[in-house]
């Protein structure tokens, strides 16, 4: 496999990402205030996170590309990720329970029930050339969308975050191949990215 296939000034802004069926648009966010909160003081967090199952990338104006070298590499990655259970939905939901706890939004936080209950939907999660740098090395990159919705099913909030591939660590797509770390690592970084933003709409005292 040449490297020039798969890596040109052409393709700088090539995103490798697992596609979900909202995309990259569409989605509005709103502020979970205190009089939202009223009333609400345990919450659960759901374990079921809601993926894209499809693995696809896309040029710099956000349309699939075709490129049988680049295929190829995305399907190692994403075998890479499978072998070792690299789950980016699980990140997230242990992330966000993490910082829901340490900024006390609630008085209690229940492994399920409770007066209401976090739930995520992922866009999209993938890896994609940093712009302005060195053109081989790929950041993370992840859009999440996170729900609060009352025990009898009322939406209370909705808010969606996007990381970009400046707030990771950037590899070449080579060492996520041989180094599944580096790969497990940089979603990490991308679901704390996600999380933070997605507390910048949570009202705390």
């Amino acid at each position: 496999m040449q490297t020039r296939e798969i890596i040109s000034a052409k393709t700088l802004q090539i995103i490798l990402v697992l596609s979900a069926f909202l995309g990259f648009s569409g989605c509005t966010s709103s502020r979970l205030t205190k009089q939202k909160q009223a009333g609400i003081r345990s919450v659960s967090i759901s374990p079921k996170v809601s993926m894209p199952s499809k693995l696809e990338y896309f040029r710099d104006d956000l349309t699939p590309g075709s490129s049988s070298g680049l295929l190829g590499a995305l399907m190692a990655i994403d075998d890479v990720m499978r072998k070792n259970k690299i789950d980016v939905g699980h990140m997230v939901t242990n992330e966000f329970q993490a910082q829901l706890a340490a900024k006390r939004v609630f008085p209690y936080i229940f492994n399920f029930g409770g007066d209401a209950e976090f739930s995520f939907m992922i866009h999209s999660y993938g890896l994609r050339f940093r712009p302005l740098a060195q053109e081989e090395h790929l950041g993370a990159v992840l859009k999440v969308t996170a729900y609060l919705r009352k025990a009898n099913g009322k939406l209370v909030w909705k808010s969606t975050a996007y990381c970009s591939p400046e707030k990771t660590d950037a590899y070449l797509w080579r060492v996520y191949i041989t180094e599944p770390k580096r790969l497990q690592m940089v979603f990490e970084q991308a679901a704390r990215a996600v999380v933070s933003d997605l507390f910048n709409d949570i009202e705390i005292d």
